[in-house]
C-alpha cells in the first residue's frame, strides 16, 4: 500500500502536470504539514506550498522570473 505522501505526489502531479515543469515534495513532514515547490512549464514562476493532513493546498509564496 502506497504512503500517504506517495498518493498526494501523484494526485498533484496528475493535477498540474500540463501546466508544471517539475514538483517536489520534500520527503520529511514539517509542522504537520507536507511542504513542496512547483515550477511552471515556461519557467516565468515558482511556486512553494504546503499541504496539510486534509489535503488542502495552500501556495505560501510565489516567486516570478
Amino acid at each position: 500500500m502506497k504512503n500517504i505522501e506517495e498518493k498526494v505526489r501523484e494526485k498533484i502531479e496528475r493535477i498540474l502536470k500540463e501546466e508544471v515543469e517539475r514538483i517536489e515534495i520534500f520527503p520529511v513532514p514539517l509542522d504537520g504539514y507536507l511542504w513542496g515547490t512547483a515550477i511552471l512549464e515556461d519557467g516565468e514562476a515558482e511556486a512553494e506550498f504546503r499541504i496539510d493532513e486534509n489535503r488542502r493546498i495552500e501556495i505560501t509564496d510565489v516567486h516570478e522570473f
